[in-house]
């Protein structure tokens, strides 16, 4: 026979709804890297190249959603042609147009202008190089008035085709005159370093790294080493050549929590890591003495006691986990699994020790952190667990979210702890979770 205590696990599944959209909203997201630029002089085609895309549309109709709609048809035409280019969509006013790529990364730009009438629709096309003040090529032709639809579609043919035919001689004037300068970068052996080049490179056993880079261009420079908190900064490329030496901070070995165990009752626990950025071993405790009593259970709560901001219990429970995390320390969230087990002292006047009614159960934990790469962090826990007992209706009535599995179960005197009439199960909680912040130095 399964028994659920149904109260119980509706308030704590409701809890953790609450926590993980607390948490999804705490999650920092990251701005968009900037493109790569190589560390040999380029090929054409070898690294995304980036290009300012500016957009002008002019009819008697015209309204903010037919503007978005139709430049980011045409937008999607020209990418589509060239996958290694990168389209920056401009959104400044007409003029410095060449000041609004330098400043964005863009090695030149391209200019698409639609005016529409009921006679027809004039689309022009030109793309220019920063390096160069007359455009390198240029395209007009007429459309039928009306783009949208399939026709909206098939308008910028000539033009991504013009673009398409041109791509290669508009990146060799872009690129006519760079520069490249020499970066020396002084770091931790085995630093894997990101947004210099297209692809990742890694520091060697010397802990220097040198690169050819084109300049003046600005970085953003983003270090990753096992074991060691990830640096990134801004880094400006100039003519000079430059040496930096990169600020590593090491990851301790240890970390520690403060959590609400059922978003009601304190805890405490540490960690050690024992493998790597991986595994760890983990212990602490939950105390009962004091809750929260508007968050807690009170299923069995007397009336005159509804009330109560707080209350305590005489039991603390102890456990010991071994577990890993599942992901990398470097994403938005980062999962791990634990398992070991726990023990449940009572300390009452009368009476110290293990729990008469279930001293020892088999813990397991599937949590979730974010923000791995930061000291500070918010972290969700799901805690099922599993335990032997001769007083199950006891113990079901103790657990959060308790289902009996195995085993004979029996009524208990509702006014002792333990009674005479006893039948060994096996009883599983399955409605413990915990919300806390973990430090790791």
């Amino acid at each position: 026979m399964v028994v659920i205590n149904h109260g119980r696990l509706f308030r704590m599944l409701l809890a953790a709804v609450l926590v993980l959209n607390a948490a999804s909203l705490s999650a920092r997201g990251r701005s968009e890297e900037p493109a790569g630029a190589p560390s040999e002089p380029p090929q054409i085609g070898a690294y995304t190249v980036p290009l300012l895309f500016v957009f002008s549309y002019s009819s008697e109709r015209v309204d903010a959603v037919a503007v978005d709609t139709v430049r980011s048809s045409a937008a999607a035409a020209f990418a589509a042609r060239r996958p290694s280019v990168r389209l920056l969509i401009d959104e400044g006013a007409q003029g410095q147009v060449r000041s609004r790529a330098i400043e964005r990364g863009a090695i030149g730009w391209v200019e698409l202008s639609v005016q529409e009438d009921p006679a027809a629709a004039r689309i022009t096309v030109r793309g220019y190089a920063v390096t160069a003040a007359a455009p390198v090529f240029e395209l007009s032709y007429r459309e039928p008035p009306g783009l949208s639809g399939p026709r909206l579609r098939r308008a910028w043919g000539p033009a991504a085709d013009e673009f398409d035919g041109m791509y290669e001689e508009l990146v060799t004037a872009a690129l006519a005159d760079v520069r490249f300068t020499s970066l020396t970068l002084r770091a931790v052996p085995g630093t894997s370093i990101h947004g210099l080049t297209e692809t990742p490179q890694q520091v060697p056993d010397s802990g220097i790294l040198q690169l050819s880079l084109p300049a003046p261009s600005l970085y953003t420079l983003e270090a990753r080493a096992p074991l060691h908190y990830p640096v990134e900064q801004m880094l400006l490329v100039a003519e000079d050549d430059l040496e930096v030496a990169l600020d590593q901070q090491s990851r301790s070995a240890y970390s520690w929590d403060l959590g609400l165990s059922n978003a009601s009752y304190p805890s405490l626990e540490g960690s050690r890591r024992i493998a790597g950025d991986y595994a760890f071993i983990r212990g602490g405790l939950t105390t009962y003495l004091v809750g929260a009593a508007p968050l807690a259970d009170d299923d069995d709560r007397p009336t005159d006691e509804e009330d109560k901001i707080l209350f305590s219990e005489d039991m603390t429970v102890f456990n010991l986990q071994l577990g890993s995390y599942l992901h990398p320390p470097y994403n938005r969230l980062r999962a791990y699994l634990a398992a070991g087990a726990l023990w449940r002292l009572i300390h009452t006047r009368g009476y110290w020790g293990g729990d008469p009614v279930a001293a020892w159960g088999v813990l397991s934990t599937l949590g979730v952190e974010n923000r791995p790469s930061q000291r500070w962090r918010v972290f969700l826990e799901w805690r099922p667990s599993l335990y032997q007992t001769e007083h199950p209706e006891i113990l079901m009535r103790q657990l959060p979210g308790a289902v009996h599995l195995h085993g004979t179960s029996r009524s208990a005197d509702e006014e002792f702890l333990v009674t005479d009439d006893t039948a060994r199960a096996w009883i599983l909680s399955g409605g413990s979770f915990r919300l806390g912040v973990r430090w790791q130095p």
